[in-house]
């Protein structure tokens, strides 16, 4: 009994972990489908060097996430409030100012991350557009396990759900026709829809209590 009851709890998070680690590798398959095997090979390097910084905020909210449970153990309502979003705000200008440099650190240096021969110079602007993509990453991180610690993971699922689906479709349409530079982009613009709607959400929520 207690082992369904573990499972129910954790179902949610689960399922919202599985459909990001989808829309978030989905463009590789499509791309090893519909374009050639140069493409692809350019593609993923390009990606493999932009996956290096993702670590920062993964670390960054274990440390901050056990201090998000902690503040929802507290009684008082109003102080559990202004606790939450003060950790939030610190945590998202840190997150911000880190990416910020990250990505023109990475903008700048992408040559030299990348141009180990000459026939892996196209993988560079891929790089970039990449690179453009981190700011969401990060925050989007931190909206994530905010809305995770506030006991919501079942809108978790239905926005990561609804976004898996969304960017299905515009891989299928627009990878065959652009290739790498078109799956580059829709990563970027399927994080800033995921950094939206579940900031949206996070906001709703904060107003209420």
């Amino acid at each position: 009994k207690t082992a369904k009851i573990l499972f129910m709890a954790a179902l949610p998070l689960g399922i919202t972990l599985l459909f990001n680690q989808v829309y978030f590798r989905i463009d590789s398959f499509v791309l090893a489908l519909t374009r050639s095997t140069a493409e692809v090979g350019l593609y993923g390097l390009a990606y493999k060097v932009f996956e290096l910084p993702l670590v920062i905020p993964t670390f960054f909210m274990n440390s901050v996430y056990p201090l998000m449970l902690a503040q929802q153990m507290t009684q008082d309502v109003g102080r559990r409030t202004y606790e939450t979003k003060k950790l939030l705000n610190k945590s998202c200008i840190i997150l911000c100012l880190t990416s910020f440099v990250l990505s023109l650190a990475v903008w700048f240096a992408a040559p030299l991350l990348i141009y180990i021969r000459p026939e892996f110079a196209e993988s560079i602007p891929l790089l970039r557009i990449l690179t453009l993509g981190l700011p969401f990453f990060f925050l989007s991180s931190l909206v994530m396990w905010a809305l995770i610690a506030l006991g919501k993971q079942l809108v978790l699922a239905g926005i990561y759900g609804s976004l898996m689906i969304t960017t299905i479709l515009l891989d299928i349409l627009v990878i065959p026709k652009f290739g790498a530079t078109g799956a580059a982009w829709i990563t970027v613009g399927s994080e800033a829809l995921v950094l939206i709607a579940s900031g949206l959400v996070l906001r709703r929520y904060l107003k209420k209590i």
